[in-house]
């Protein structure tokens, strides 16, 4: 049995890389920092990074490209202005490699990663209050965005429905579902668990 310590832990992730088969551990703590552990490797403690944000860590990524060699470690907050940007991190040794511009502007609730199957990109879907942002991990480019009035707190999945569309299902506190069509860029349906379905 191993025990992994952290100070009053928010955020406790698991990844998987298919390139070496390891299985990594993300969690974070109160002082907002993030604590990355190879649970393949006798569950070792890669690195910890102090993010330096003002409110609590709610979500992260990890990003393997293994094409390329370009892993990253991709952090957000719940707090905006100031330095609380969603981050990238090198998971070669934890070293800090950018900001992606503008995230400072987000209450950010969570983050998915999206590989677009027609274009071959690769993208970070961030669910923040009232909006949700797709931007490629790599070149910062939008993608795309959402504007949901009066949503607090979001959480998502993607699920594929054919070759030729997938959509992101992402659900709020007041009980409703928004589904996207993220090939066509627009909102399809919002689902409310209460009553019933809107196009």
């Amino acid at each position: 049995i191993y025990y992994i310590y952290s100070n009053n832990s928010k955020l406790i992730k698991h990844f998987f890389n298919q390139k070496n088969s390891y299985d990594y551990l993300c969690t974070s703590d109160t002082k907002k920092i993030i604590y990355v552990y190879n649970l393949s490797l006798n569950y070792n403690l890669l690195y910890q990074i102090k993010t330096y944000y003002t409110f609590n860590i709610f979500s992260c990524l990890l990003f393997f490209d293994n094409k390329n060699n370009n892993n990253y470690l991709i952090t957000s907050t719940y707090a905006i202005n100031g330095d609380n940007y969603s981050k990238a991190y090198t998971l070669e040794d934890g070293s800090f490699i950018k900001n992606y511009p503008g995230t400072d502007e987000n209450s950010t609730s969570f983050l998915i990663y999206w590989h677009h199957k027609i274009i071959k990109r690769n993208y970070i879907i961030e669910l923040c209050t009232e909006k949700i942002f797709i931007y490629e991990i790599t070149t910062n480019g939008l993608y795309a965005s959402f504007d949901i009035k009066n949503v607090d707190f979001l959480h998502g999945c993607i699920i594929k429905k054919s070759d030729k569309e997938e959509f992101l299902y992402s659900s709020t506190y007041n009980n409703n579902i928004y589904i996207f069509n993220l090939y066509k860029k627009k909102l399809k349906y919002i689902i409310n668990l209460l009553n019933k379905v809107e196009k």
